[in-house]
């Protein structure tokens, strides 16, 4: 393994402690957010929390069926810097929509319990699925860069890889409650996992781009 790769897959391996570290953070201020939306209750509870990891699960499917089509290793990375940002672009949107959510919710009160209870489960589906498809699919994408050519080494590559993304997702949470949120709010908090997420997906495309030319400088 060449210097430049080696600096490539640390690089990768740190941003995917980050992108761990943003999962959970995102997964505990969209909880206290939509909590003060949909009412701290067993429902509400249940149902984002359904909906978070029924997202991760879906997205680990289906980007894990679409990995096979991307011609090679630059192309992988430019595909995972694209799921990162557009987690990072969503978190972003998100900001501020706490009045609009409120205010259909109240218009669909007025009707009936039932018609509310769903109006809430499909606006937490429509909320919180996109982004968290794609950090469900993040994890597939970036094993079939660390899993090429690796042979008989495939297992400890993909292990130190979730190993790696749990270590930050385990940091996401513990910051996200004694640390961020106290400290900054749930506004600010989320601006700044919005803000790692752009950076991760900087950090993809640098690492992409470097991947690209090792392979047309090996080309000859």
């Amino acid at each position: 393994m060449s210097n430049r790769a080696a600096r490539v897959r640390t690089a990768l391996l740190v941003s995917f402690l980050l992108s761990g570290f943003c999962s959970l953070l995102y997964e505990v201020l969209w909880m206290r957010a939509l909590s003060l939306v949909l009412g701290n209750t067993l429902f509400s509870t249940s149902l984002i929390l359904a909906v978070f990891m029924g997202g991760l699960a879906l997205g680990s499917y289906l980007f894990g069926r679409w990995t096979k089509r991307w011609p090679g290793p630059s192309a992988t990375l430019r595909v995972y810097a694209l799921m990162e940002l557009g987690i990072g672009l969503w978190g972003l949107a998100l900001l501020g929509s706490r009045s609009r959510i409120e205010a259909v919710l109240v218009s669909f009160g007025h009707i009936s319990p039932h018609i509310l209870a769903f109006a809430e489960a499909l606006i937490g589906a429509t909320l919180l699925l996109p982004p968290t498809m794609l950090m469900g699919g993040t994890f597939p994408v970036l094993s079939v860069f660390f899993g090429r050519g690796r042979g008989e080494r495939l297992g400890g590559e993909i292990g130190r890889l979730y190993a790696v993304n749990t270590l930050g997702a385990a940091l996401g949470s513990f910051s996200s409650g004694f640390l961020l949120i106290p400290a900054l709010g749930l506004h600010r908090s989320q601006t700044l996992a919005s803000a790692i997420n752009l950076f991760v997906a900087l950090i993809a495309l640098v690492c992409a781009r470097a991947v690209s030319a090792e392979d047309q400088a090996e080309a000859p």
